[in-house]
């Protein structure tokens, strides 16, 4: 309001500054010409007319005079030109000039016309003069004409001269009234000059103030905005974190529960397990809402437009609910073209099944229908349409706001977060679309949205790699795990066993790049964070080598597109998320190991020792002997006779190398002689093999790699780290890595 008021006053003040300029340019222009008027009748006022004319009168009258006295041509002559000039000036008389000067003066204004008219009567004399002798009494008439016209031409100069002084004193009054005025408008403009600029000052003040303010609030946006910027990074890394950890534990429980279902058990221990598988794929499905409802309220969502087949998303999407439909008894129709668009196909399809899974999730009886249309404007229209509880027209406007859902008793019979609409909704819009819904007739609902997916070209049929490997494929071949989770690493063991395939373990990146050197591997899983050396470091250092062939695949609780990037800047060759399940697990192989598909059967159950075996299908560990020596010792003597050997061992086998090296072989021979006994009298008969095998290469010269010695030494120290339960008999870390940097 006060700004406003000060706006007017400035307004006000302008508007009077103005309008006085005006008034002193007027006042200026009417002083200018009163000034020119006055300097007129200075110069030719009637005034001086009437003075001439009198004069002129006088001269006429001497020039008749000497008439008198004798009648010449050239006295005529005189006579006559002197009555020419006095006959010019009686124009002044009876000029408009004249009339303007003194047309107050009504005596003046008489007399003037009396002169005229007397000089006009003297014409006739004047001519009528001659050498005659009765010149004398025209003469003498014109004389008295004379006399009578100058008392006339002397009255009427005494009234011009009385009439001008009056006029003077007028003009000269009216010029300092002028004078006054413009004094006066020249003060109050000054006045309102000054009241401007104080105003402006005023002004330039509150500005300055004003800018300081504004300083100040830039740097406490600024300080605002970094701590914004810190906040949502804070944010992105706690998501981040928060996933890694849930999804870890996660993993365990969804990977376990996927191996359990083909274990042999009764229906109440089915039902209970498929009560964990369920509420495990739930808390995976609000995990990953939570996750996209970050990024996209982030603005942090890539897409990657790309052309694909349609119908392959669609098969995708009826692979998946078509199963749960057929388990709630309902039918999913699916109608869709045949064409290759383009879009971001991970999105479209993340879309359509959060349509087409709520209504399955929603419909007990009837059908779900899925179709997609394509118009001439290369846009595609997508219904998903179901005859399941419908939704009140009440209830569509908060349908598609975050954490929304109809009531509360939809969250208690069907669960979920209320995210899954309110993420296709911010998906659709980002992508240029627009999503929205409307009754069925008949009951249910139908969802539409849009998208602009052109170019569209012609179908050329669907591809065979993005078709789901069957679940009980059997593979062949070696995989290395590098996790540094035992559980994460139970869980794939787990799975890849039941694929037929063999197992090493690495804890971190050192250790993997060191089984790598010694071991060939057909396909390397990698964890991304990892003690000592991350996944992505020792995925560079591999590829360093030269290993560019072999298939490493990011297996990692970190969803973020981010790490992905990371993955495969790093060298990766595929990056899969956690959780892990079979059917993941049997798409990595399929997809990287299509050479080392097996036919041949085994049992669907591994056996526990499974992952103790070595690659030539001997063991690495004889629990047989181990077990003996539990009940004969007790299991703590063993632990720490077991904990005593890895020191010793990698001692042992760094003394055989090095007599190698200075050519003691009796010295060789004995130490790896010791290393063997020993190895045999703990179980460790992998070791023992290798021990045994170089105590005769030594004996018969032949060549032998102690490498190998060193290798059989790490990969026992791992079987052992993951078989035996507790910190005790668990080797350490750093015996670990002395092992490796030994046998490097």
């Amino acid at each position: 309001m006060q700004n406003r008021l000060s706006n007017i006053g400035i307004l006000t003040l302008v508007c009077i500054s103005l309008l006085l300029g005006g008034v002193v340019l007027a006042t200026f222009t009417a002083l200018g010409s009163r000034h020119r008027a006055t300097a007129e009748s200075v110069r030719e006022d009637a005034v001086w007319a009437s003075y001439q004319l009198d004069r002129e009168i006088k001269k006429l009258a001497v020039a008749v005079r000497e008439l008198t006295e004798g009648v010449t041509d050239a006295r005529r002559a005189d006579v006559i030109l002197r009555y020419d000039i006095l006959y010019s000036r009686t124009s002044v008389l009876t000029s408009d000039h004249y009339v303007r000067k003194f047309g107050d003066e009504a005596e003046l204004l008489r007399l003037a016309q009396d002169t005229r008219e007397r000089i006009l009567k003297l014409a006739p004399l004047v001519d009528a003069l001659g050498p005659s002798a009765e010149q004398a009494d025209r003469i003498s008439s014109l004389l008295v004409e004379l006399d009578s016209l100058a008392q006339v031409s002397e009255r009427l100069l005494n009234v011009s001269n009385l009439a001008q002084s009056r006029i003077r004193v007028e003009d000269r009054a009216a010029l300092g009234a002028d004078y006054s005025r413009l004094a006066n408008a020249m003060t109050a403009l000054i006045a309102s000059l000054a009241l401007i600029v104080t105003y402006l000052g005023i002004q330039l003040y509150f500005i300055r103030i004003a800018r300081r303010r504004f300083e100040r609030l830039s740097v406490e946006n600024a300080d605002a905005a970094k701590r914004a910027e810190a906040g949502a990074r804070a944010k992105s890394i706690f998501l981040a974190t928060m996933s890694h950890e849930i999804r870890t534990p996660l993993n365990g429980i969804i990977g376990m529960v996927d191996v359990m279902r083909d274990s042999v058990m009764n229906a109440g221990q089915r039902e209970r397990l498929g009560i964990i598988g369920d509420c495990s794929d739930t808390l995976l499905a609000l995990i990953d809402d939570i996750l996209d409802f970050s990024k996209l309220e982030s603005g942090a969502v890539d897409f990657e437009m790309a052309p694909f087949e349609l119908g392959e998303v669609c098969a995708a999407v009826t692979n998946v609910m078509g199963q749960r439909a057929s388990q709630k008894g309902i039918a999913l129709h699916v109608d869709n073209p045949q064409a290759i668009v383009t879009t971001d196909a991970t999105r479209l399809r993340q879309i359509l099944f959060n349509l087409v899974g709520n209504a399955v999730k929603f419909t007990d009886r009837g059908c779900v229908k899925l179709t997609c249309s394509l118009d001439h404007e290369d846009r595609l229209r997508v219904e998903v349409e179901d005859t399941g509880i419908g939704i009140p027209p009440e209830a569509r406007d908060r349908l598609f706001q975050d954490f929304s859902q109809l009531d509360i008793t939809i969250n208690r019979r069907y669960g979920g977060t209320g995210l899954g609409l309110a993420i296709c909704r911010r998906l659709i819009r980002a992508l240029g679309g627009d999503i929205g819904v409307s009754p069925r007739e008949g009951g249910g609902s139908r969802f539409w949205f849009t998208l602009p997916v052109g170019p569209v070209a012609e179908s050329k049929g669907l591809r065979g790699t993005e078709v789901d490997a069957p679940m009980d494929q059997r593979f062949s071949g070696r995989v290395l795990v590098v996790e540094d989770n035992l559980v994460n690493f139970t869980v794939a063991r787990e799975l890849l066993q039941r694929s037929g395939l063999e197992v090493d373990h690495a804890p971190d990146g050192a250790i993997a790049i060191h089984l790598l050197g010694a071991t060939h591997y057909d396909l390397v899983l990698m964890d991304m964070q990892m003690p000592v050396m991350s996944g992505l470091d020792a995925t560079r250092a591999i590829r360093a080598q030269g290993r560019t062939a072999l298939p490493i695949i990011g297996l990692t609780a970190n969803a973020f597109a981010s790490d992905r990037e990371e993955c495969m800047a790093a060298g990766m060759s595929d990056f899969v998320a956690k959780p892990i399940n079979r059917a993941k697990m049997t798409g990595i192989l399929a997809r990287w190991l299509p050479g080392h598909q097996s036919s041949r059967e085994t049992t669907s159950d591994a056996t526990p020792d499974d992952h103790l075996r070595a690659g030539d299908g001997g063991m690495l560990i004889d629990e047989a002997v181990r077990g003996a020596l539990r009940r004969e010792i007790g299991a703590d003597l063993l632990d720490e006779l077991t904990r005593g050997f890895w020191a010793e061992a990698t001692g042992m086998a760094s003394e055989a190398s090095k007599a190698l090296a200075s050519g003691e072989r009796h010295g060789a021979v004995r130490a790896v002689h010791t290393l063997k006994g020993v190895a045999g009298t703990l179980g460790l008969t992998t070791v023992e093999a290798a021990a045994q095998a170089a105590q005769h290469a030594i004996e018969t010269d032949a060549v032998f790699d102690m490498a190998a010695l060193q290798t059989a030494i790490l990969r026992t120290v791992l079987a052992c780290e993951t078989e035996i339960d507790g910190d005790a008999a668990t080797p350490k870390r750093d015996v670990i890595q002395t092992i490796a940097r030994r046998s490097a």
